[in-house]
């Protein structure tokens, strides 16, 4: 199909996993809901490794961290604060088994959208029933209806034909699972967010947190969308550290601040945005610095979650997203300084 398919699909994607969400989020106030961020952060492996990997690494790793994914997921419902129905926990296991490589950004069909149109409207119709108080929606009916898209997608969705290259050499393999990996930590710092998060008890503050991470989210998702439309990015200039510095410092103060609205979402999307080019042009030559950068980020959370039980969820939010921020900068200026041209 057209470009403009290309773009409606993902729009709909994009239009379920955040607006709808969020609101269904902020009428419900249901902490299970949280759910489906656990999903969408171990769908977005599969999504995320499709643009940085060859057709033979991709296939090589992808079910190991199906596993991992899977198994992060039961973990969710079994040691946080978040307890889905078991339908809900057996339609994300079966999403994630089934998604494949261009199953949220290739081409989609007329039978895709369908796929991915008719839960979508329902879940919006149903949302906006909740919130006006003119019926009563089961939440667990909402959480299905917004993993289901996903599902009916990959089952929906034609994969093309792999591309036969002969095996990597070792350094090859080294680099490919250095990326896998870096791709975890992402992941696991997502559900270390979420298992604080689980426990506040403020609905606006757990909705508050939804849009702030649905905005990184985002983000990240629009630019690893053009890069799987248009094969790759440009590399990052030395110039663009300024702005990892600017977004960082806007998030930092509206952090301490514990501030939130349309303005602050705006800043969390460009960090996604920033985050996500600077991960795709410099992890071809620099796949240990992100490694190094994403461990770190899950390091301080870690910490923060340890020595400070009680932050906010946008405090949190901060903690994770901020010494990224500052690292990427550096690791900009050194590949600039050092002529470095990334894929």
């Amino acid at each position: 199909m057209t470009m403009k398919a290309r773009i409606a699909y993902q729009a709909l994607l994009f239009f379920n996993s955040t607006l709808l969400y969020s609101f269904a989020v902020r009428s419900t106030g249901s902490r299970d809901l949280l759910f489906f961020s656990a999903f969408l952060a171990a769908l977005s492996l599969t999504a995320n490794l499709a643009v940085q990997l060859s057709d033979s690494q991709f296939r090589s790793g992808i079910w190991g961290l199906k596993i991992a994914s899977v198994a992060l997921l039961t973990w969710v419902c079994l040691k946080t604060g978040i307890a889905p129905p078991a339908m809900a926990l057996a339609l994300g296991i079966a999403a994630v088994l089934a998604t494949h490589r261009d199953a949220l950004a290739g081409a989609p069909n007329r039978l895709t959208m369908v796929a991915a149109g008719a839960p979508i409207i329902t879940t919006a119709v149903l949302t906006m029933l909740v919130w006006g108080k003119w019926a009563e929606i089961d939440d667990e009916l909402l959480l299905m209806l917004l993993i289901l898209p996903y599902l009916l997608t990959a089952i929906a969705s034609r994969r093309r034909a792999p591309e036969h290259r002969p095996a990597g050499v070792e350094g090859e393999r080294l680099h490919a699972w250095t990326l896998i990996v870096s791709q975890l930590l992402p992941t696991a710092s997502s559900f270390v967010m979420l298992t604080l998060v689980s426990y506040e008890k403020d609905a606006t503050a757990v909705a508050n947190f939804v849009m702030m991470e649905r905005a990184i989210a985002i983000g990240g998702s629009l630019i690893y969308f053009y890069a799987r439309v248009k094969g790759t990015v440009r590399p990052m200039a030395g110039a663009m550290g300024a702005g990892f510095l600017i977004i960082l410092t806007a998030i930092f103060a509206t952090a301490m601040r514990d501030v939130t609205g349309p303005l602050v979402a705006v800043a969390y999307l460009a960090s996604g945005c920033l985050l996500s080019y600077g991960t795709i042009s410099l992890g071809a030559l620099y796949a240990r610095g992100i490694l190094a950068i994403n461990g770190t980020a899950l390091f301080g959370v870690v910490i923060a979650s340890s020595r400070a039980p009680h932050l906010h969820p946008v405090e949190v939010l901060a903690v994770y997203i901020c010494p990224q921020l500052l690292l990427m900068a550096g690791l900009v200026v050194f590949a600039s300084r050092n002529n470095a041209q990334p894929a």
